[in-house]
């Protein structure tokens, strides 16, 4: 999907271990704020957005495809 949407590292599609630490990177700014609901026990757990992490992520993709680019995403 990334490949068809033509994003690149070096020339390349990213590969799974970008995609992933990129991933984790965000949902880990979101835990923090409040942007991440868990629910369930341990054995069966969920994650949802919240209305202000749904805000968040959606702002922080605006502005990265409106910014300068100084990184690979």
């Amino acid at each position: 999907m990334l490949d068809d949407s033509g994003w690149r590292l070096d020339g390349r599609p990213p590969g799974a271990r970008a995609v992933i630490a990129a991933w984790w990177a965000t949902r880990r700014m979101l835990e923090v704020l409040g942007g991440i609901e868990k629910r369930g026990n341990s054995l069966s757990r969920t994650s949802r957005l919240t209305a202000f992490g749904e805000t968040t992520l959606l702002e922080q993709i605006r502005a990265n495809a409106v910014g300068p680019r100084t990184h690979v995403w």
